[in-house]
């Protein structure tokens, strides 16, 4: 499997200019600044440019799992530029659907997002950078999530709401923002690529698959970016075991053969991901790995 095209290794490398970009706390648009350089031909730049502001809005400060090995930590937004990128070298060039890429989280996260930002007025560091990278990178997990237990548990004596029910609230007017900004479309497939709310961790992979087997075929492309990305997460952010990598690798070639008729462009991807991150001391997890890969690139 070394016939790759440079397409495909050259994409990789340029992820490194998403990973590579500092971060202070106040910059979540910049992150889309080589988006904005390479939309594709036909694709409404004001959409785009929308789309890019709001999810800006919608995941300020909020930060990833993980620790990039590049900066310290890893913002949210990297994360939706990265999706939408390889929504673009897959061939994708409807305005919704990319819009839909930028967007992806944002319905998901909504209640997390909320929470944050009453933490962060709460630690009185909304606007201090210095602080908030402090909270972020390290001690803010175990603070933020004693907050939330005790910020939801005050609003359900508030208003009788469990947290589940606040969160499916928070969802509704989510979506309901995205619908008037973008129309129904781009809502319904942010909707469709939201994980339920309380979803079980437990086989989450293999439960995603049979979630997504009968979709529509736009949205399986659409949340294929979404796994594909995280495979160049892999590669750059140290906070995946080994163990975790390879798994993960497996599910992400599955989800490729769902599709009815893959991008070139996913295998492709998928070929340099094998490579780059199949540990030297070949496991049996790999080896399948290769296996499935190379039988699915040959009757593709």
């Amino acid at each position: 499997m070394h016939d790759t095209t440079p397409c495909a290794r050259e994409f990789w490398l340029d992820m490194a200019e998403f990973y590579g970009h500092p971060y202070t706390g106040t910059t979540e648009s910049s992150f889309f600044s080589p988006l904005r350089k390479n939309l594709p031909h036909g694709v409404s730049a004001p959409v785009m440019m929308s789309a890019m502001e709001m999810a800006a809005q919608y995941h300020r400060l909020q930060w990833r799992k993980g620790t990039s090995k590049n900066i310290g930590g890893e913002p949210f937004v990297r994360h939706l530029a990265v999706v939408t990128s390889i929504g673009i070298a897959m061939g994708i060039t409807d305005s919704d659907d990319l819009a839909t890429l930028l967007l992806h989280d944002a319905e998901e996260d909504a209640f997390e997002q909320y929470l944050l930002n009453m933490f962060l007025i709460k630690q009185s560091v909304s606007n201090n950078p210095a602080a908030l990278s402090a909270l972020q990178v390290g001690p803010r997990t175990e603070l933020f999530r004693s907050f939330c237990k005790a910020f939801t548990k005050e609003r359900q004596k508030e208003r009788g709401l469990s947290p589940r029910e606040q969160e499916v609230e928070f969802r509704l007017k989510r979506n309901a923002d995205i619908a008037g900004m973008f129309g129904s479309r781009v809502a319904s497939q942010v909707h469709y690529l939201s994980n339920p709310v309380g979803m079980s961790t437990s086989k989450k992979r293999e439960r995603q698959r049979q979630r997504y087997l009968h979709k529509p075929e736009n949205i399986k492309l659409l949340k294929l970016c979404d796994i594909l990305s995280k495979l160049v997460d892999a590669d750059y952010d140290t906070h995946w075991s080994a163990q975790k990598v390879a798994c993960f690798f497996e599910h992400a070639v599955m989800f490729t053969n769902m599709l009815q008729n893959p991008p070139p462009f996913a295998y492709e991807l998928l070929d340099v991901a094998f490579g780059k991150l199949k540990p030297r001391e070949s496991t049996e997890q790999w080896c399948r790995n290769g296996a499935i890969l190379k039988h699915a690139m040959l009757v593709s």
